[in-house]
């Protein structure tokens, strides 16, 4: 029986969204263990993260290459090798989304004082990160260590039209591809009108004359070009 790529891994103990936002970088600020215990910066997360792989393996149940059939793992541990490659790989692949960043010297303290803290942060919402509730935490650090914390909670939604498509989509779906389809119609109609419209004015456009190259003189006035350009005629004879 021919090998299958039916291997799935399944990812656990790491956020879906993880924006860092400090004003410092995060190792001159915490020792290793305060980053570790809040998972406070990527490698912390990956020394954390759990994957399990659930496969489809052949089972003989006869003979010849027909007799195989897919039996399931239910969650296999991968060996260490693996499961370092698996961690590099999952970190990598949320960067590239966007969806785990780190920005050192981000935040801007305020009016600080002894009593009181003030500080400020401007952030880009990652497009690839779905609309949903997060969890934001603030550290105040001091000595090396977190002397306080504090938790809110963040809610992204659509607003406007994308909500109201999505509102339809999940609502009223025959509607939803009726709407979709009618809107790629009316778009291959106006791009096909831009088209031919942009073709008849470079068409209306007056083309440059091009004037050949003879291989003798022209002639300085009709005169001459007639002359030049009559038929030979034989001599007459007169009988």
């Amino acid at each position: 029986m021919e090998p299958r790529n039916n291997d799935k891994v399944h990812i656990a103990g790491a956020p879906s969204l993880f924006l860092s936002f400090s004003s410092a970088d995060v190792g001159s600020l915490l020792d290793r263990a305060s980053i570790e215990t809040y998972q406070l910066d990527e490698s912390a997360i990956k020394n954390r993260l759990a994957c399990r792989s659930h496969c489809k393996h052949s089972a003989t149940t006869g003979h010849g290459p027909s007799s195989g059939t897919l039996a399931e793992c239910k969650g296999v541990e991968p060996d260490p090798q693996y499961q370092e490659l698996i961690r590099s790989s999952y970190l990598a692949l949320q960067s590239r989304q966007g969806r785990y960043q780190t920005h050192a010297d981000a935040v801007r303290m305020v009016n600080a004082t002894a009593d009181n803290s003030r500080y400020s942060v401007d952030l880009d919402w990652p497009r690839s990160a779905p609309p949903d509730s997060y969890r934001v935490e603030v550290y105040a650090c001091k000595n090396r260590s977190v002397v306080a914390r504090t938790t809110a909670q963040l809610r992204v939604a659509e607003v406007g039209f994308p909500e109201q498509m999505a509102t339809l989509s999940g609502g009223h779906p025959t509607a939803y591809g009726l709407i979709a389809v009618l809107a790629a119609i009316l778009a291959g109609f106006t791009i096909d009108a831009l088209t031919v419209r942009l073709r008849r004015r470079s068409w209306g456009k007056p083309r440059p004359k091009i004037r050949g190259h003879a291989d003798f003189p022209e002639p300085t006035n009709p005169g001459e070009a007639q002359a030049d350009h009559e038929p030979e005629r034989e001599p007459a004879h007169h009988i």
